[in-house]
């Protein structure tokens, strides 16, 4: 009788058998009453032998059940049946049972059923980390040879600017960022400018057809079409083509990492569980046969990669297109490396999309600047680091009417492209150090050309923007201000001040405000053509750029000054 996968052993009509108390229970390896569970029978079946001095009754009992025991159908149930569990995509940790929630790290809806092979199927040699090299060994670190650091340029300055230099043989790079953002046209550009310079490049394709990706190439324009191009969405038959038959391949470009299939993995297409699987049978077949794979990945509506984190900790290289900026000087995508194990992280590289492809923009330092004479009260300037590049951003803000304890809402603070707590807490500071007033005030904060601001040096600007909102006062367009706030209202030094001084001298502007600090290190540099002002707090740098105008004794002048 089988019940919740145990046995319960049977002689013939008697419902149930028992060893009698008088004989020892060590004679036959089991415990009274005969009730064997799985792992009994896959570890015991050897061992079901009547002992040679036991009782009639025990052999008896052993040729009833040792027919039943030792059938193929039994150990076949019992010794190779697989199971199932959870295994969260965000984390990778498993649970035996589903849950809302993961327990490892927190998130909600996480958690999806995965099949586990049986400790048989483990065993053997097709798992994935299951077999015995014969080639692992042991050396001192200073035995080992070091690998020159040999990189290809992709023909494409911004790209090159963001890996570090160029490509690393054996590199594992990911490509991400919005649908139509740009990924397919640079890959595409990327494959034909490396073949141009006599590397063989194989572009894949799992969303496409041939003739599809060739009306896609046929678009951009300068290409010369002289990379090989193929469709396939098993990953199986790719890692076997370029491990055995087409061995000497130079980069290989895979679109996307989305429609790839696994058989390995029992999980639909674009789990996590087989982009876990393809993205480590992708890594294997990059290190192993020296070639640098590409690969583009789609995001998900909050803007992370899709698929596992396990993904972005196997590549060596995580690219990120930007959403489109609409500036004045066109439409513009930003290329952004997060992670770079060859280069370093933070690059930046900016693109113009036109209808001929992607065109590297080689000096951005004007692209995120307004181009008007006039200038408007709420608006200053600061230059800001993106990697090794000074980029001269301008900010606006809009400080809105103070509201008193009968208005219907509740004084708000909104911000595009700068961190909404450190704006709070810098209208805390200048409550505090120049007696303001934000509290009971909407404000409203931009950076002009959608540029996300990380950098602490912008704590300057966005104060001299907020004063210069409230007084309603203009900065001048030739003035530049770059200098992280403290908790007291000090200004702080920045890195880099120098490369920010030359960026802000390439688009006119002569004035900068900085800390004393910074001002002590200018005078070593010998920046010629810049006047660099030295500032304590943020109350002389509010005198020193608009003046002494009270705050609250102003009169709006805003109808005269857009008339």
């Amino acid at each position: 009788m089988l019940a919740r996968r145990s046995i319960q052993l049977s002689v013939a009509t008697t419902p149930r058998f028992a060893l009698p108390r008088c004989h020892p229970v060590s004679h036959c390896h089991l415990s009274p009453p005969f009730y064997l569970t799985s792992r009994h029978i896959s570890a015991r079946l050897p061992s079901l032998r009547p002992p040679l001095s036991s009782s009639p009754l025990l052999h008896f009992a052993h040729s009833c059940t040792a027919p039943f025991l030792s059938s193929p159908p039994l150990r076949r149930c019992y010794s190779a049946k697989a199971r199932t569990s959870y295994k969260c995509s965000s984390c990778g940790a498993t649970a035996p049972k589903w849950e809302g929630k993961c327990s490892s790290c927190g998130e909600w809806g996480t958690l999806e059923q995965v099949v586990v092979a049986s400790s048989s199927s483990r065993g053997g040699t097709g798992g994935r980390g299951a077999s015995l090299s014969s080639s692992f060994s042991v050396v001192q670190l200073d035995e080992v040879t070091a690998a020159t650091d040999s990189r290809t340029s992709t023909g494409i300055d911004e790209l090159d600017l963001v890996l570090g230099g160029g490509l690393v043989q054996g590199s594992f790079i990911l490509l991400g960022g919005d649908p139509g953002i740009g990924k397919s046209t640079l890959a595409l550009q990327t494959a034909d400018r490396l073949s141009q310079q006599g590397k063989k490049v194989v572009y894949i394709s799992g969303e496409e057809t041939l003739s599809q990706v060739k009306l896609r190439a046929d678009r951009v324009g300068g290409m010369t079409h002289t990379f090989s191009v193929a469709t396939e969405s098993n990953v199986e038959v790719i890692v076997d083509y370029f491990s055995t038959v087409d061995t000497d391949a130079d980069v290989l470009i895979i679109d996307s990492v989305q429609t790839l299939t696994s058989g390995s993995a029992s999980t639909s297409m674009g789990s996590a569980h087989q982009i876990r699987e393809i993205s480590y049978m992708l890594m294997k077949l990059a290190k192993s046969t020296n070639t640098v794979i590409l690969l583009i990945g789609h995001v998900t509506k909050d803007g992370a990669i899709a698929g596992p984190r396990a993904l972005e900790h196997l590549v060596d290289t995580v690219l990120y297109f930007d959403a489109p900026m609409q500036t004045e000087a066109g439409d513009m995508r930003v290329l952004r490396s997060f992670k770079n194990r060859f280069g370093a992280t933070n690059e930046m590289g900016v693109f113009e999309m036109t209808s001929e492809g992607l065109v590297s923009v080689p000096n951005p330092q004007s692209l995120f600047l307004s181009t008007s004479d006039v200038a408007y009260a709420g608006t200053s300037t600061t230059a800001v680091m993106e990697g090794s590049r000074g980029i001269v951003v301008q900010l606006q803000s809009l400080v809105g009417n103070k509201k008193d304890y009968s208005s219907p809402s509740y004084p708000d603070v909104r911000s595009i492209g700068i961190d909404v707590n450190r704006v709070r807490m810098l209208k805390a500071v200048m409550d505090r150090v120049v007696q303001t007033q934000l509290g009971g005030r909407d404000l409203h904060l931009n950076v002009v050309g959608g540029v996300k601001v990380n950098d602490p040096s912008a704590d300057a600007p966005i104060v001299l923007s907020l004063l210069s909102s409230l007084l309603d006062t203009p900065i001048p367009k030739n003035v530049m201000s770059v200098g992280e706030v403290g908790l007291s209202g000090e200004l702080l030094p920045v890195r880099n001040f120098r490369q920010r001084v030359l960026s802000a001298a390439s688009v006119g502007i002569d004035t900068i405000f900085c800390s004393v600090k910074d001002k002590t290190n200018a005078n070593r540099l010998k920046l010629d053509g810049v006047e660099i002002v030295g500032v304590k707090n943020i109350s002389q740098l509010k005198m020193a750029v608009l003046g002494g105008k009270e705050i609250g004794r102003t009169t709006s002048r805003r109808k005269q000054q857009y008339e």
